[in-house]
């Protein structure tokens, strides 16, 4: 990949997000990392950028949040127009221990993917995403 990544932390948790963007610029050193603990105000964002080149390449997203869930976060992403997001992988990003929840992130369209928390370099490597680095 020739350019830096646009990566998205979509997760209440802040501390958890500052872990998830110091592990994720250990395995990308050139990444670009943006965080919110609101998923409405994401989608907000995300519904503002007008072109591919300049949307997220990766979508870290929680499940359980107070004020929208995961799901919710995922049907109204779906609005996005494809020509938009077109590229974006989104990682569900979870420590659930739900079989349904895992099973409903894998098989869901928008969805490249199921990690538990916490993420890890090693997880990250993992996903097969190409060498960023």
């Amino acid at each position: 990949m020739a350019e830096s990544p646009l990566v998205l932390i979509v997760d209440d948790d802040p501390i958890n997000n500052f872990i998830c963007e110091k592990m994720i610029l250990r395995a990308w050193k050139e990444a670009q990392v943006s965080s919110f603990t609101n998923p409405i105000q994401a989608l907000e964002k995300l519904q503002t950028i007008p072109t591919a080149s300049i949307f997220p390449a990766y979508i870290f997203l929680d499940i359980n949040m107070p004020e929208m869930d995961g799901w919710e976060f995922l049907a109204t992403y779906a609005h996005i127009p494809e020509s938009v997001r077109q590229g974006c992988a989104i990682y569900i990003l979870s420590s659930t221990i739900d079989p349904a929840d895992i099973d409903r992130a894998n098989h869901y369209p928008l969805v490249s993917g199921f990690v538990s928390k916490p993420l890890t370099e090693d997880k990250i490597a993992a996903l097969q995403i190409p060498d960023c680095a």
